[in-house]
């Protein structure tokens, strides 16, 4: 046999063979066999023992082997395209993403490639230029040559001008970028399609010799076509973010101007009362510049929020109450602040109101509740569920007996009773110790 096939001492059948008729067991193999062509095929071998010698059973599995092949290729491929488009829903920077599914695509392991792949992208600024954006494995050299390339220059520019797939199988004439020491290689070079026009191309580097295979270059398009989808979801998440930071300025902006305008305001009651002499009109001019200072105070705490939709009430009210106690009390030391608020978060449409409603009735706390200018003034906000419970109390001498504050000439208290319904709340009054109203509305959320 040795005569026959020069060599066959060294192949896995001959030990097989061997170890058979030594130890007279059967032994079963499978075994490639490379015709003079080059082609190649598969065999499934069954040697027996005989009393002669061995008898050896060759069946041809080539179908079976190349059919098991591909079964294991489009496993791998639908495995990578699966983790693409999982990768694709994350919120990564575009440049992670696409270094992320270069190491997926190298992760292949029937591919024939180098470890090394490029993504390069169109930009708005330079609509005939391909920009690197991301790459694995490459020289540093090839990483600053290649950072930009011209629609047309080097294999993967003719794609980007063409449209077409580009195969090469080592480095030859259409590849326009060269330096010393570059080794050997072949390509495919794959466009990136959005809405017909190319916006990118995607290349992967090939052993030298590499032939061009069909399935191979469809599944690279696959590939740029799942690469497609990210950028195109990608770079329309980037618009929609940049729209909001946008708004965001532009709402800020509103909140500043509109704080501005209301402190305007009330600089210009502030200098009108000055020429008031009638001390009824000029205590009118001081509750409104008040009321305005509130609004305005709203608008600024909402121009240095995070969320710019809401408030910390917290700091919002205590702010307020800090500011009614130096602006109305002879001794604001003679009167004790008590504040229970918890740490909520209000809009716009429930801070102006509930804000309002605490600067009246703290106002009328200090101006005719606390007998002598002294005494204690609580103002308390719990949440319970999705209700609010705003309670305001003062130990003074309490709310006249014989007026019914939902049916007052009050100013004020017309405007609490409004600021209620706007509020879609309710409200009720304690005269037992001193006075406590409680306001209760309901969350807008």
């Amino acid at each position: 046999m040795m005569e026959a096939y020069p060599g066959i001492e060294n192949s896995e059948m001959f030990v097989h063979l061997r170890r058979c008729m030594e130890e007279r067991v059967p032994h079963h193999m499978e075994n490639m066999f490379t015709y003079p062509d080059g082609s190649q095929g598969w065999f499934e071998l069954s040697i027996e023992p005989v009393p002669e010698g061995a008898f050896i059973l060759s069946l041809d599995v080539t179908g079976r082997k190349r059919a098991e092949t591909e079964l294991k290729h489009d496993a791998d491929i639908q495995s990578a395209i699966n983790s693409l488009l999982r990768m694709s829903l994350t919120d990564l920077p575009l440049q992670d993403l696409l270094c992320q599914a270069l190491d997926i695509i190298l992760g292949i392991p029937w591919l024939s490639h180098e470890g090394r792949g490029v993504v390069f992208l169109v930009e708005d600024e330079q609509p005939e230029v391909l920009v690197m954006k991301a790459h694995r494995g490459l020289p540093e050299p090839m990483v600053m040559k290649c950072a930009q390339l011209p629609f047309g220059k080097c294999l993967c520019g003719q794609t980007a001008s063409t449209g077409q797939v580009q195969f090469a199988d080592r480095l030859d004439r259409r590849h326009d970028i060269v330096y010393d020491g570059m080794a050997q290689h072949g390509h495919y070079c794959v466009p990136i399609h959005i809405a017909g026009s190319v916006v990118g191309v995607f290349s992967l580097y090939m052993a030298e010799g590499h032939r061009y295979d069909e399935a191979e270059a469809a599944f690279l398009q696959a590939v740029a076509d799942v690469l497609a989808g990210i950028i195109e979801r990608r770079r329309a998440l980037d618009k929609v973010l940049e729209s909001l930071r946008e708004k965001e300025v532009l709402l800020r902006e509103v909140h500043h101007r509109v704080k501005n305008n209301l402190q305007v305001v009330s600089s210009l009651l502030r200098l009108q009362s000055g020429h008031v002499k009638d001390a009824n009109a000029l205590q009118m001019f001081r509750a409104t510049e008040e009321r305005v200072r509130s609004m305005a105070l709203v608008h600024e705490q909402l121009y240095r929020s995070p969320a710019l939709s809401s408030i910390d009430f917290g700091t919002f009210v205590r702010e307020i109450c800090q500011r009614l106690v130096f602006s109305y009390a002879a001794d604001p030391a003679a009167v004790t602040l008590t504040l229970d608020v918890e740490d909520v978060d209000l809009g716009i449409d429930l801070a102006i109101p509930c804000g309002l409603v605490i600067n009246e009735l703290v106002t009328n706390a200090l101006l005719h509740g606390l007998a002598g200018g002294k005494g204690k003034i609580g103002v308390s906000l719990k949440s319970h569920g999705n209700d609010y419970v705003l309670i305001i109390s003062d130990d003074g001498t309490g709310f006249p007996r014989e007026l019914d504050f939902r049916h007052t000439e009050s100013l004020g208290m017309q405007l609490v009773m409004s600021l209620t319904r706007q509020l879609q709340g309710s409200i009720s009054l304690d005269r037992e110790e001193g006075t406590q109203w409680k306001i209760m509305f309901k969350s807008r959320e």
